[in-house]
């Protein structure tokens, strides 16, 4: 299980406007009392990231990121973020859709994600694998 500061936003990166909505309404449904932040892409939510390093804006509790984005891949994402020496512990869990998914759980591990989960194909599987995966903690 990954512990989730509920004091605290998760963050939701992914470029698609409709696995956004979903993975925010997935978020509310597993009960967890977290509010979400969504950005369509890494370089947004970068930025948003070097507001929370100089206290502009607070850090997510946990960033739930899409691996298959223009610009830049979920796999530069981690890499930037762990570069920056705030969010080295930073709980990044990378959602993964590619029919090459054992070769992106790998270089999303490699990049400093905290682990990996596949994007589910219905809202029930879904919370399911939010439920079993995710907890609040104080």
């Amino acid at each position: 299980m990954i512990g989730v500061p509920r004091a605290r936003a998760v963050a939701i990166v992914d470029d698609n406007a409709a696995d956004r909505m979903i993975l925010e309404e997935v978020w509310k449904r597993t009960g967890l009392p977290n509010p979400v932040t969504a950005f369509e892409d890494g370089t947004k939510f970068l930025a948003f990231m070097d507001r929370a390093a100089s206290a502009e804006a607070e850090t997510p509790a946990l960033v739930l990121l899409d691996v298959n984005m223009p610009r830049m891949s979920g796999f530069d994402v981690v890499r930037a973020l762990r570069a920056r020496d705030p969010f080295a512990e930073l709980p990044v869990v990378v959602l993964i859709s590619s029919s090459d998914a054992r070769e992106d759980a790998a270089r999303a591990i490699e990049a400093g994600a905290a682990a990996f989960l596949a994007k589910q194909t219905g809202v029930r599987e879904f919370v399911a694998l939010f439920s079993r995966t995710f907890e609040s903690i104080d």
